[in-house]
């Protein structure tokens, strides 16, 4: 099936088009020739889509496109620069191959979901120029590590999730520069050790997610320069030890799980001294004491 030239005649005042479930494959240069005007665009559940079309699509006014649950390939440079103004791309369940460049010009992006889609990997530059980025979802992919750098420019991001992937490793400084961010994302991976003061300098981060990671202690330093983080999860990480002094620092903090770290028999006195924030301590199925 295709969206062929003359689609979108005698439609000029459309601003919502949602066209999926109808195993699109190909979109002609002209189909959205007359839809100017148009801010919302869904194109889910069709099957083998390309997106060469919309390298010239005039859809200077799309705010948001939904391209979930399809299989696209690779996302060249460029496919969606024409799309000036767009500040949600959702890209969900949809397998694709990203490359350098795959969302150059998308200066106005505030939010980008990829998940579920099967990658393995991410070019160290995809999202440069992402400069207004503010959510980033990637989970339920496959990496087992990132590149260092990736990151780099997203001096907006608020939300970054890397949960259900494969992670095995990350580099000490893959999250410097992420000025503005408040919640991290990393759960139900392969993460056995963590590199020490992996969040320093995320000064306004006020959530962490670590649960289901085989992580068998954390180094004293970790969470230093977390003076805004108010919940910390670690449910089921087999831990068996953590450092007196690994909460420091982090008097704001208000929240803290520990549930299912067997391992996890006692905790060093004073290990909570000078968080007066803290209202939930949860370490009941750990069996835990102080």
């Amino acid at each position: 099936t295709e969206l062929c030239s003359g689609f979108s005649q005698g439609l000029k005042t459309l601003k919502h088009l949602s066209h999926t479930h109808n195993k699109i494959k190909t979109i002609d240069t002209d189909a959205f020739s007359e839809l100017k005007d148009l801010e919302y665009l869904y194109l889910n559940n069709n099957a083998e889509l390309s997106f060469s079309g919309l390298k010239y699509a005039p859809l200077r006014s799309l705010k948001l496109l939904n391209v979930n649950w399809c299989r696209v390939g690779v996302v060249e440079k460029g496919t969606f620069s024409n799309l000036e103004n767009l500040s949600d791309l959702s890209l969900h369940g949809t397998k694709i191959e990203l490359e350098d460049g795959s969302f150059h010009g998308m200066s106005k992006l505030r939010s980008l979901i990829i998940c579920d889609a099967e990658l393995k990997s991410l070019p160290v530059n995809v999202f440069k120029g992402l400069t207004r980025l503010a959510r980033l979802r990637l989970y339920g992919n496959k990496f087992e590590t990132l590149p260092s750098g990736l990151f780099d420019g997203l001096t907006q991001l608020n939300e970054l999730s890397l949960n259900s992937n494969k992670l095995k490793t990350l580099p000490a400084a893959i999250f410097k520069g992420l000025v503005s961010l408040e919640i991290i994302e990393l759960h139900y991976n392969n993460l056995k050790t963590l590199p020490a003061r992996l969040f320093y300098g995320l000064a306004t981060l006020k959530s962490i997610h670590l649960s289901m990671n085989p992580l068998r202690t954390l180094s004293h330093n970790l969470f230093d320069g977390l003076s805004y983080i108010e919940k910390i999860i670690l449910y089921d990480c087999q831990l068996s030890s953590l450092p007196v002094d690994v909460f420091k620092g982090c008097s704001k903090l208000k929240i803290i799980k520990l549930k299912g770290n067997n391992d996890l028999k006692t905790l060093p006195e004073g290990i909570f001294h000078g968080l007066t924030n803290l209202i939930d301590v949860s370490f009941t199925e750990s069996g835990a004491t102080k």
